[in-house]
C-alpha cells in the first residue's frame, strides 16, 4: 500500500518503506497515471500564483 496525502501546502507520500520523492518514484511503477495526474497538479498550483503574482506586477 502506497499512503498519499495531498494538501494545499504540498504532499506526503510513503511507499516501500521510502518517503518523499523517492516514494514517488516507487509509485511511479505501481500507479504511472497517479503520478502524472499528481505532477500535473502540483505543476498546475504552482503556476497559478506565479500567474496571479505577474498579473499583479504589470497591472
Amino acid at each position: 500500500m502506497s499512503p498519499l496525502e495531498i494538501s494545499l501546502l504540498g504532499f506526503r507520500a510513503r511507499s516501500s518503506g521510502k518517503t518523499g520523492f523517492a516514494a514517488l518514484e516507487a509509485m511511479r511503477r505501481d500507479h504511472p497515471v497517479l503520478v502524472h495526474g499528481l505532477y500535473t497538479y502540483l505543476s498546475v498550483m504552482a503556476l497559478v500564483p506565479a500567474l496571479i503574482t505577474a498579473t499583479a506586477i504589470g497591472g
